[in-house]
């Protein structure tokens, strides 16, 4: 089972690269912690935390998002609903990096589906007994050929009032921040302090440059 879990980490990684098509300028960064105030009624104070499996980010400073997803069924044996469950916990993730001040505007948001072969509870007379004693085993992991399922279409989908579903009930408790001072050195500064805190080793010649800044306050 070593074996095949350091294939599918090489092989998964040049997907990746394939995927987002930014030849070697990669960092990646798994488990990236996320919190954010959530903005509803009733719920001042309160936080909106999130982990993301694995976060990877380009030389011109977007952030893309990959989350593992792990399963005794293949991915097209999941039923609808909890596929939707996926699309809002990553629009989600994408929106809170927004929020502080990370480019996923155009982003690649993906789930890595991983089926467990022969997955089983070894001591099952132990579930209802001693619950924290329960063990599980499987002999094997399978993957998708493709490596990753793309959702960002599924999240984007917009319906018969052209607007997405999923992005507008987002914006119900996690609205979109907008730039209002179109002062592009303020905005460079922003973007920089913004990826220097999430990712500090992605270093300052490679961070968003002021022509982009400006294009995107333009768009």
């Amino acid at each position: 089972m070593l074996s095949q879990l350091i294939n599918f980490a090489g092989n998964f990684k040049d997907h990746i690269r394939n995927i987002i098509g930014e030849g070697d300028n990669l960092d990646f960064y798994p488990e990236l912690k996320l919190t954010s105030d959530i903005n509803t009624t009733g719920d001042s104070g309160k936080k909106l935390m999130g982990i993301i499996d694995l976060a990877v980010v380009d030389d011109k400073g977007r952030v893309h998002i990959f989350d593992y997803k792990c399963s005794d069924k293949e991915y097209g044996e999941y039923t609808s609903a909890k596929k939707r469950t996926f699309f809002y916990q990553q629009a989600t993730y994408a929106r809170i990096l927004s929020k502080h001040g990370l480019n996923t505007d155009d982003s690649v948001i993906r789930i890595v589906p991983i089926t467990f072969s022969n997955f089983r509870c070894e001591n099952k007379d132990m579930v209802l007994t001693n619950p924290d004693k329960v063990k599980f085993a499987f002999d094997g992991i399978d993957y998708n050929s493709e490596y990753s399922i793309d959702i960002r279409k599924e999240i984007d989908r917009v319906d018969a009032s052209g607007t997405s579903k999923v992005i507008n009930n987002i914006d119900e408790f996690l609205p979109k921040e907008k730039i209002t001072d179109a002062d592009s050195d303020k905005a460079l500064e922003y973007v920089t302090n913004a990826m220097s805190k999430f990712f500090p080793s992605f270093t300052d010649s490679r961070s968003t440059d002021e022509e982009e800044v400006r294009k995107t306050l333009e768009e």
